[in-house]
């Protein structure tokens, strides 16, 4: 798609047709390991849904519990992730734009604890016409190369370098819910840094 064409299109996505969304996991198998919590946001930063949910995997994860801080406790009386399926999928049916930082993460996730969903996600995701899936991760290395020098183009980084890079000033990474609002924040500006450098992929 030309730079034009692509702008378009991002332009032309109502905010509230946006689906920033992100998990918080026991670990980094979709086969092996629960998703923990479930967030996503529109595009005004709205919350659309912020849910912990209880693991049917894993009694323990203290690897991920380090990092997202999520403890057995915190989800011994959530529900089951299934429980809250037609949710999940109903705010992937009505976006036509879908952000995250690392998609492939979490999409795999939603895959391997979902799997009576997976057949319709996969469509959405992959090949539906109707939406456009947008990684910030991917899409932000070639404008920060642009201004360092010694970057490589095609090296994600992380969620918090992205947003330190940008100037903002959230401190809790890792909790789902705040990793949506620095996602939304970064893809505005690397959207913007795209369109000024030219880049459109």
């Amino acid at each position: 798609m030309n730079n034009s064409l692509y702008f378009e299109k991002i332009g032309a996505i109502d905010n509230t047709e946006i689906l920033v969304f992100d998990t918080e996991t026991t670990g980094l198998s979709k086969d092996k390991d629960d998703i923990l919590q479930f967030s996503a946001i529109d595009g005004n930063g709205n919350a659309l849904m912020n849910q912990l949910f209880h693991p049917v995997r894993k009694t323990a994860w203290p690897h991920a519990q380090a990092v997202n801080h999520i403890s057995p406790q915190m989800v011994a009386d959530a529900p089951l992730i299934n429980d809250h399926a037609e949710k999940i999928m109903s705010l992937f049916r009505k976006a036509k734009l879908i952000v995250a930082y690392n998609v492939k993460f979490d999409y795999n996730m939603l895959l391997g604890n979902l799997p009576a969903q997976r057949g319709e996600l996969c469509h959405i995701m992959k090949y539906s016409k109707k939406h456009c899936v947008y990684d910030v991760m991917w899409h932000f290395p070639p404008v920060y190369a642009s201004t360092h020098e010694n970057a490589n183009p095609q090296k994600p980084q992380k969620l918090h370098e992205c947003a330190a890079h940008y100037g903002y000033s959230g401190d809790k990474f890792h909790d789902a819910l705040e990793d949506c609002r620095a996602t939304l924040y970064c893809f505005f500006k690397v959207v913007a840094d795209e369109k000024k450098l030219g880049l459109s992929s």
